[in-house]
């Protein structure tokens, strides 16, 4: 029971302090096995001689209570083991995320800079589609001439009581390609653009469940950002596209789309 604790103990501190890339867990506790004794309160002794040894039953339970806690934790999931008996390994897989947010806000914004000013704005409402698609949202451009100031429109079934009830959701979205951060008032003129959607659609008077999105690609200015919270409209900038996408993207067509137009723009002699 005790040396449960301590594992336990141990396993919190390895997670809370794990900053390497890759490493093999008892690699780990080699180096730091006097900062360990001394912070979780252990005996030096019991890191060494029990726990330091692969074949050890302690070192097996702390790999197991590692994985459990990364399991339960959501605010841990940067965080896996990586096994390859008998080695195990703490991974960072923050790491490899931030090398390819980056990657990818590198390419978008090459593209916004050196695509068609004629083309920006629709290359960026087809890329935010595929967004919405790569998430599990239907969703499609709406006809200028019908739009109503409404650039996107989208539909997702939820599930409640396990799923025995669902019900589908509306998504109505304004897509802006600014270079500057978006205003109060534009996320206003977002709730007349639904409003005006509506009537001329003919739904003016139909119950539905109807989400408002605001996406533009610098971003809101803190007024906006306290409007729409007040308003329940949600936000999203480019940066917030691709961390979503790269959490939990269903497919890849959104990075598909960037490559291809990236790759193009380099045909084309723009690089």
């Amino acid at each position: 029971m005790r040396n449960k604790r301590v594992l336990n103990t141990i396993a919190e501190y390895i997670i809370l302090n794990f900053n390497e890339s890759k490493m093999e867990c008892i690699d780990y506790l080699c180096e730091r096995a006097s900062e360990v004794s001394n912070l979780c309160e252990v005996d030096i002794d019991f890191i060494e001689e029990e726990l330091i040894d692969r074949n050890s039953p302690a070192y097996t339970a702390l790999i197991e209570i590692i994985k459990q806690k990364l399991k339960l934790d959501k605010m841990k999931q940067n965080l896996c083991i990586e096994e390859v008996y008998p080695f195990f390994y703490i991974k960072n897989i923050r790491s490899d995320y931030k090398e390819d947010e980056n990657a990818y806000k590198e390419k978008l914004e090459y593209i916004l800079k050196h695509e068609d000013e004629s083309k920006k704005g629709y290359f960026y409402q087809e890329l935010v589609v595929k967004v919405m698609e790569d998430l599990g949202v239907k969703c499609e451009v709406i006809k200028k001439s019908y739009d109503g100031g409404i650039d996107i429109i989208g539909e997702q079934n939820i599930g409640i009581l396990n799923n025995n009830i669902i019900f589908p959701i509306e998504v109505y979205g304004q897509v802006k390609c600014y270079n500057n951060k978006v205003k109060p008032a534009e996320i206003k003129q977002l709730i007349k653009d639904e409003i005006y959607y509506l009537m001329e659609s003919n739904n003016i008077l139909e119950i539905k469940c109807i989400k408002l999105l605001f996406i533009s690609h610098c971003g809101f200015t803190e007024k906006a950002k306290e409007y729409a919270n007040n308003t329940q409209i949600i936000l999203f900038d480019s940066e917030d596209l691709i961390g979503l996408l790269l959490k939990k993207r269903k497919s890849n067509n959104a990075f598909n789309y960037i490559e291809e137009k990236y790759n193009s723009l380099d045909i084309n002699g723009a690089k």
